[in-house]
């Protein structure tokens, strides 16, 4: 009797070893992950990895997704039509990247194997100075009134519509209602209210090192942004472009991100 007990204890050892192994595989196969969003950060915050995460069929429970060693998000369960989820990326330093190998693990369900693959989005992400007040702003150069025969374009009262060829350099503008009804590509024109305008450049900050210039730059234009000044960002020869917004806002953070 005892000797049957044991071959049968180790015959269902045996089974549920096997049952795991072919569950834990099982809960990795066809699982099917689509990119989302990828938004940029100043440095030291995570960047936001939005993830679709579909399985096929049934249910998958137990898995964690991992960016870097220390890193990583444990979804319990996954249902059947799919979920969202945010992988956060760490940053240490400004620059752009390309994102990491995603690995995708799980132990389900006994925890008796450990399965794993990987998935690589091939996006890139910016990662911004992180933001030091100064203690000071530059003097404003001048302050613009409403021009109804300028060509700047403002974010105030309407003005007009201006037909164009390529609507994509300013896609934020584009008269959408217009395009639905197949009568041609406008962009939409504003008047300029009052407001002051702002240049930044790296002279303002001389003798100091270039981060912490950059880091002060980085502030300004938040700064800017948030009282809805318009503003610019020298770093060469070129003249700035003066705007606002928040694509404005990200083009000149982005230069910041790569600025040797």
């Amino acid at each position: 009797y005892q000797i049957s007990a044991i071959f049968l204890l180790t015959f269902l050892l045996a089974v549920i070893g096997l049952m795991s192994a072919w569950e834990a595989h099982a809960n990795l196969n066809q699982l099917h992950l689509s990119f989302l969003n990828l938004d940029d950060a100043e440095c030291g915050k995570p960047v936001p990895l939005v993830i679709y995460i579909k399985p096929n069929q049934t249910a998958r429970f137990g898995i964690e997704l991992q960016s870097t060693i220390d890193t990583f998000i444990r979804l319990e369960c996954i249902p059947i039509e799919g979920m969202e989820c945010t992988l956060p990326i760490p940053t240490t330093q400004r620059g752009c990247f390309q994102l990491p190998r995603i690995t995708l693990t799980t132990t389900y369900p006994f925890g008796l194997f450990r399965t794993w693959s990987y998935i690589r989005f091939e996006k890139d992400y910016y990662v911004y100075p992180k933001t030091i007040d100064p203690g000071f702003v530059p003097q404003a150069l001048s302050q613009k009134a409403a021009d109804p025969d300028t060509n700047r374009s403002g974010d105030e009262e309407f003005y007009e519509l201006s037909e164009v060829q390529n609507p994509w350099v300013e896609p934020n503008r584009i008269a959408w209602k217009i395009a639905a009804r197949n009568q041609g590509w406008y962009l939409k024109r504003f008047h300029l209210q009052e407001r002051e305008e702002r240049v930044f450049h790296l002279d303002q900050l001389k003798g100091y090192p270039r981060d912490y210039q950059l880091s002060c730059l980085a502030f300004w234009l938040y700064q800017a942004e948030a009282k809805h000044e318009a503003y610019g960002l020298q770093l060469d020869q070129q003249p700035p472009v003066i705007s606002s917004g928040a694509g404005h806002l990200k083009s000149c953070l982005r230069k910041l991100a790569v600025y040797p």
